[in-house]
């Protein structure tokens, strides 16, 4: 990768310095405009020909995609474009699908030869064979020898009568997607996660909307930074003696697995931790983490297993920002501060083992990476002062994701 400005790595560290829009919008629309270049490259080594691809409005619209380009669809093409030959085909009309989402308009016809799921905002769909795309004015339909699907924009929003769902929370007016059930992108849930009964939904979805309704009472900074980058939220239910289960993933950009219905803080903690998630993935675009041949395990005390020193890292900037969240909590006299206080003194031992095992470590990090975690540190020693966290770690008191 090339060298980046390590003053460029600030904003991306915690939420009190992301205050300029612009710079992620500019990093989201080269991330869009990388696949695109990677798309058109791929299909000139083939005999496909595909018309949309040469539309001036398509380079337009991908230059000024902006934050909307971290989105789980775009994510999808990228990884297709990964797979043998055929999956070209379902790249390309991936990417058209996503194009239409954004306001292209057109045609396109082709044939998958093979069975791929494909992504419309939020509506996941098994295609194959011969599909039939019109989008224009806010519709699109999308037609094959198995279905008849007419998607049509009401506001912000993307609807199918074929497939109705109409679930999303809202953080400061912006709409997000939400997904329970088999609804739920498979790459996201695991074996061991139990997916949200239908029955569960109403209850789920409230809670999220209170966990977000907490974050932008109390801060300001984090709730742009959970709004900004994150566009779809996959709910899982809780399982026993292990409420915390989140998850993002770097294919799965603006996407992100949490629990409901749990308590209020611990949702927005999960939020605030999976959104956190979503700028080490996008700065990982510029500039690699670990330097070459110091790549080494330690034990993380909060996942109780070893864990590759980037591993350490990317866990210590979403929990460091947790903390900081905590604290302007605790600053306007939130009726949730007892329980934030007793949270951040379950995590503090373990966090704390985080940021030691990177000081005795920051040799094995680019500058790029040291820049981007010791402001961090910095602002966590000065919350270990003031709140008198404990700092000897009693792993059977954290538990993050892992049933106890």
């Amino acid at each position: 990768m090339t060298s980046v400005d390590i003053n460029l790595l600030l904003p991306f560290s915690r939420a009190s310095l992301a205050n300029d829009d612009q710079v992620f919008a500019d990093l989201c629309s080269i991330y869009v405009g990388a696949i695109y270049e990677r798309l058109q490259e791929a299909i000139s080594k083939t005999t496909y020909e595909f018309a949309y691809l040469a539309d001036p409005l398509v380079s337009e619209l991908v230059d000024s995609i902006g934050t909307k380009g971290w989105s789980p669809e775009f994510g999808h093409v990228n990884k297709l474009l990964r797979r043998e030959e055929p999956s070209i085909l379902s790249a390309c009309t991936q990417f058209f699908l996503v194009l239409v989402s954004h306001g292209y308009s057109g045609e396109m016809e082709i044939e998958l030869p093979i069975q791929d799921t494909l992504y419309f905002n939020k509506y996941r769909m098994n295609c194959h064979g011969k599909l039939l795309l019109k989008a224009g004015d806010g519709t699109l339909n999308l037609r094959s020898a198995d279905y008849n699907y007419d998607f049509e924009k009401k506001g912000s929003l993307w609807t199918c009568p074929e497939i109705p769902d109409d679930k999303f929370v809202i953080i400061d007016e912006k709409k997000i997607y939400v997904s329970t059930g088999y609804e739920i992108d498979p790459e996201l849930l695991y074996y061991s996660e139990q997916a949200l009964s239908y029955a569960d939904a109403p209850a789920a979805l409230s809670r999220l909307q209170e966990a977000f309704n907490c974050i932008s009472n109390s801060s300001k900074d984090y709730r742009n930074w959970t709004k900004r980058l994150l566009h779809h939220v996959g709910l899982v239910a809780p399982v026993q003696n292990c409420n915390l289960v989140s998850k993002s993933l770097p294919s799965r950009p603006g996407a992100i697995l949490a629990t409901s219905p749990i308590g209020v803080t611990d949702l927005a903690e999960q939020l605030v931790h999976e959104c956190s998630h979503q700028y080490y993935h996008l700065a990982a675009l510029m500039i690699d983490f670990v330097r070459e041949g110091e790549d080494a395990s330690f034990y993380s005390p909060l996942m109780k297993r070893e864990r590759s020193i980037e591993r350490i890292l990317v866990g210590f900037h979403a929990f460091a920002n947790v903390f900081l969240f905590f604290d302007e909590m605790l600053e306007k006299k939130s009726e949730y501060e007892q329980v934030v206080l007793e949270r951040m003194k379950d995590l503090a031992p373990a966090n704390w083992q985080l940021v030691s095992t990177l000081i005795e470590n920051s040799f094995r990090l680019t500058d790029q990476a040291n820049a981007l975690w010791h402001p961090l540190e910095k602002d966590l020693l000065d919350l270990y002062r003031k709140y008198e966290l404990p700092q000897e770690v009693d792993v059977s008191k954290v538990t993050w994701g892992i049933p106890t």
